[in-house]
Formats: C-alpha cells, sequence, structure tokens
C-alpha cells in the first residue's frame, strides 16, 4: 500500500491521520511541515503555545493524549515501513480485541 500525500513513510502517514483524529475530537490542533528531509508536526494541547516536534516527540505526544484518554494507539516503530505498519495495526488489532494489554493497563 502506497503512502498518500503529503506523507513520505507509513510511520509518518499513520501519526498524521492519528493527529487528525485528535484534533476532530479537540484534544489538540496540529499541521504537518516536511524540510530538508525532516518531518516536523506542530502541535498546540489547549491554551498552550504550538510547538514543533520530530515525529519521535509527536509520537510520544500523541501516546500521552491515547493513554489518557484510553484510545487503542501506539506509534509505528523506527524505520517506519509498510511492513513495520502492518505489524503495528495488527498489534493494536489484538489491544481492541483484548488478546493483548493496551498501553494504560501495562502502565
Amino acid at each position: 500500500m502506497s503512502v498518500p500525500n503529503p506523507y513520505h513513510i507509513h510511520r509518518q502517514w499513520h501519526l498524521g491521520t492519528f493527529l487528525d483524529r485528535l484534533q476532530a475530537a479537540g484534544h489538540l490542533k496540529w499541521k504537518w511541515s516536511y524540510k530538508n528531509s525532516r518531518a516536523g508536526y506542530t502541535i498546540q494541547e489547549g491554551d498552550q503555545e504550538p510547538r514543533l516536534f520530530d515525529t519521535k516527540q509527536a509520537e510520544k505526544v500523541a501516546q500521552r493524549i491515547a493513554n489518557r484518554e484510553q484510545i487503542v494507539w501506539i506509534p509505528v516503530p523506527h524505520y517506519g515501513g509498510e511492513d513495520n505498519w502492518m505489524a503495528t495495526i495488527t498489534r493494536m488489532d489484538g489491544m481492541k480485541a483484548g488478546e493483548i494489554a493496551k498501553p494504560w493497563e501495562a502502565a
């Protein structure tokens, strides 16, 4: 499966679509950027100032909110290719089915 624009790898796409979901639910505002071969995620939570994050940092923000809201979501491991993305989706499906502990249960 190819990655839709503007993303370059499955890891970015997976994170971006989840940030879209969090934005639609009112948990944050965000925008995507790509400069010098680096993805950037400008994220604003509540009335805080917007901050620019790299992919790993943005995944931590997304995971923190997912855990707080008890939303099943985990990041795609580095390097973020299609095989890692598919394994992540399978793992999330296992969490939803109750076969694997959810991140907030394991903490």
